[in-house]
Parts: structure tokens; sequence; C-alpha cells
């Protein structure tokens, strides 16, 4: 999946946007890829429950969060 905004992520700033994953990308998530954003991953739509931070590109996001992400935050 590939995801973009109107707008780059503004450093320090909080959160720039959020969505929740639907049909395929609801709990698929393995890896991330990113160029400007720090990306966030949580269990649950509406960017709620737990959740895990990620500062850079990854190969894999963990055994918390692998096949378990239903939004995303981009910071």
């Amino acid at each position: 999946m590939t995801s973009t905004a109107g707008t780059g992520c503004r450093s320090g700033n909080g959160r720039d946007f959020q969505y929740d994953l639907n049909g395929i990308w609801n709990n698929s998530i393995s890896s991330l890829t990113t160029l400007s954003c720090r990306p966030e991953l949580w269990d649950a739509p509406d960017t709620a429950d737990f959740h895990q931070e990620y500062q850079q590109a990854t190969s894999y996001v963990g055994d918390a969060m692998d096949d378990r992400a239903s939004s995303i935050a981009m910071l």
C-alpha cells in the first residue's frame, strides 16, 4: 500500500494525519517504508488500543504488531 498526503509531516508538532486500514490492509502489515514521517501502528480502528511507534523504515514491525494493525498515524 502506498499512502500520500497533500503536505509532508511537520517535525515536532504531533500527529499530522491518521486513517483506518480497511479491506485487505486491515491486520496485514508486516513491514514499513517511510520517506519523511514517523509511522505509528495501532491495534484498533480510530488509533485506539495498543500501538507501536517507528522511527524509520523497518523490514519487520515486530511480534507485537505483525499482522495486527487496524489504523495508522503519521507523526
